[in-house]
């Protein structure tokens, strides 16, 4: 029962957030900036809060400058302030703080949620066009079924008339569709309910994580973004001169995938009993063979670190291509799925269309 209550106010959390992507992005960067210029870290939020519109943000950041002058490390303040930071960003500047390397870390997150906000734009601006589209041609769709259909039918009949094969397929098809589709839509919208008020402990949430992570579509992807953000974060965690165990706690802390977190979770005792991390990451199935190579070769080498930064970057470079494919193949994809629909709908209608004025030109 703790644990779930946990799970629902870390939902809650998440509704709370006042900062979006973009705007965790400039947050970031204008701290960054600030803090370059010679002000410390409390005089940097004051003048953050200048002239700050937000009222719930600039009480959250009012609240975290308190809890700084309380003595509470900057983390924990912006853990607690109520506004919801990500927990990624949160362990991040935990790290940054015990390094002494805030200021890189916080350009680091900058750019970050930079990228992350750039890329979600780009899928909405992709996919509002067909998804209008393809709710009005539903909405169409099911009036046409629901309430024109039956009025030809009636007039078919009372022409001693059928509606031709072909035509029955089309429609029955063409309703067949709009349900599935709602409730597809409904089942997905149910389940990502569920992702978010589930513990991550319970086995429901690590099979939804891993079957999205096993996925054909998708799933190579999330994989490739899970490593690049975990390896960046074992990096950050390394040059902050801590040892390998804690970074390995450290960095496992703020990753979002029920599954691929419990997959990482035996690292630590692992390494703790001498075991090469190259091989523990190959025991959870998730890290491709080229990343093991790298890792493998580093710790040879006696250049751990500097293969880490290039196994991250290598993730994170086959995730933006593979991104950029993706977004590539997805508009006309989906206007191509919107057409056929249309053309169907169009097709079968004027079909009965044409079988009535047939139908009546007999009589005349």
């Amino acid at each position: 029962m703790k644990t779930l209550t946990f799970s629902f106010e870390a939902a809650q959390n998440r509704r709370r957030r006042k900062l979006n992507d973009e705007g965790l992005a400039a947050f970031c960067g204008e701290l960054a900036v600030l803090m370059s210029s010679g002000l410390d870290l409390v005089e940097s939020l004051k003048t953050f809060l200048d002239g700050e519109p937000r009222r719930p943000l600039k009480a959250g950041i009012e609240s975290v400058v308190r809890a700084i002058q309380q003595g509470a490390p900057f983390s924990a303040a912006m853990a607690d302030c109520g506004l919801g930071f990500p927990q990624l960003m949160i362990e991040t500047l935990r790290v940054g703080e015990t390094s002494g390397r805030l200021i890189p870390v916080l350009e680091r997150l900058e750019k970050y949620y930079d990228r992350l906000s750039r890329q979600k734009n780009k899928l909405i601006q992709i996919m509002i066009y067909p998804a209008i589209v393809l709710t009005m041609t539903m909405a169409v769709v099911r009036y046409l079924v629901t309430s024109v259909l039956p009025n030809l039918i009636d007039t078919l009949a009372s022409l001693d008339l059928s509606m031709t094969a072909g035509t029955r397929i089309l429609i029955s098809l063409n309703g067949a569709v709009a349900d599935i589709l709602c409730a597809l839509a409904a089942a997905l919208i149910a389940l990502w309910v569920l992702h978010q008020v589930l513990p991550e402990q319970t086995a429901f949430r690590k099979g939804l994580d891993r079957l999205l992570l096993e996925s054909p579509l998708f799933g190579r992807m999330r994989r490739l973004e899970l490593w690049a953000a975990y390896l960046d974060m074992l990096v950050l965690a390394l040059e902050s001169g801590v040892n390998l165990i804690t970074a390995l706690v450290v960095s496992g802390k703020p990753v979002t995938n029920a599954y691929f977190k419990s997959q990482l979770d035996g690292l630590p005792e692992a390494a703790s009993h001498g075991q090469p991390l190259s091989a523990g990451l190959a025991q959870t199935g998730l890290l491709d063979k080229g990343g093991e190579r790298l890792i493998k070769v580093g710790e040879k080498s006696g250049a751990l670190l500097p293969m880490l930064k290039k196994a991250g970057a290598r993730c994170r470079k086959q995730y933006d291509r593979m991104f950029a494919r993706f977004s590539a193949v997805l508009e006309p994809a989906l206007i191509v799925v919107v057409g056929v629909l249309v053309g169907c709908v169009v097709i079968s209608f004027i079909s009965l269309l044409y079988t009535i004025y047939g139908g009546y030109a007999a009589i005349m």
